[in-house]
């Protein structure tokens, strides 16, 4: 299976690859992450947009504020979901490309493999293919940065495709096939963002009626929203620790 990185990236155009292999790694390293910035700045956006500006301590609100805050709710998860999704992609890019060609053996890269599903055979018996019409595809059995190319390609349209969410589980196969040392993934903060990612569900998945009816305290929505931007932002650290891996 090809890999799916731009035809820009290919071996020859080396030079340029180099060039900027290098200065996207630094940039991810040296600044803010720009997706967690985007991130924090679309939960500001929906909460000006969808909360009342001031909150009442009765909680006596209009049902229009119930209904903003079920949209609220809703929008911040598919932002939280794209934050994730476009750092592990570009992680998993980075990766490949440094092993492709600059020879660096990531902790990205390994775990690709290991993670990947994908059955690791033995070394084929000969080092030629034995048939022409294997030869497309004898890379595939006999060079190691095409197998990890092939599995940074699966973990990629997975995600693209596939993923549709933020609990535990998902989480777990965007986070771990990457690298994210399993030690460092705080237990609290997957309980919130499970809890989070369940009842996200509960309002997707149901009419609005029923979610206005149970009157949604919106400023406890943002509190709890916010509490979960801050902890992602140590998950961000953490990919900023395998960029630099990856250099």
């Amino acid at each position: 299976m090809g890999t799916i990185l731009s035809e820009s990236m290919r071996p020859n155009h080396r030079t340029a690859a180099t060039r900027q292999w290098r200065n996207r790694v630094h940039f991810q390293q040296t600044m803010t992450s720009i997706s967690y910035r985007a991130l924090r700045d679309n939960v500001r956006t929906l909460r000006r947009h969808l909360l009342p500006r001031r909150f009442r301590i009765a909680g006596n609100y209009d049902d229009e504020v119930f209904t903003g805050v079920v949209a609220f709710r809703v929008l911040c998860h598919g932002a939280i979901e794209e934050y994730f999704e476009e750092r592990a992609i570009e992680i998993a890019r980075l990766a490949h490309i440094g092993l492709r060609d600059h020879g660096r053996m990531s902790i990205t890269a390994a775990s690709l493999v290991a993670f990947s599903g994908v059955e690791m055979r033995l070394p084929p018996e000969t080092i030629d293919p034995p048939q022409h019409n294997k030869a497309s595809t004898w890379a595939n059995e006999i060079e190691f940065r095409e197998k990890v190319g092939a599995c940074a390609s699966r973990y990629i349209a997975r995600l693209k495709g596939e993923n549709h969410g933020v609990r535990e589980k998902n989480l777990l196969s965007i986070l771990i096939p990457i690298g994210v040392d399993q030690s460092k993934i705080d237990r609290l903060f997957l309980s919130e963002i499970d809890n989070f990612g369940k009842m996200r569900g509960e309002y997707a998945h149901s009419g609005v009626v029923k979610h206005v009816k149970k009157r949604p305290n919106p400023k406890d929505e943002l509190d709890k929203m916010n509490k979960l931007i801050d902890m992602i932002k140590f998950v961000d650290q953490e990919f900023d620790h395998l960029l630099k891996n990856i250099a």
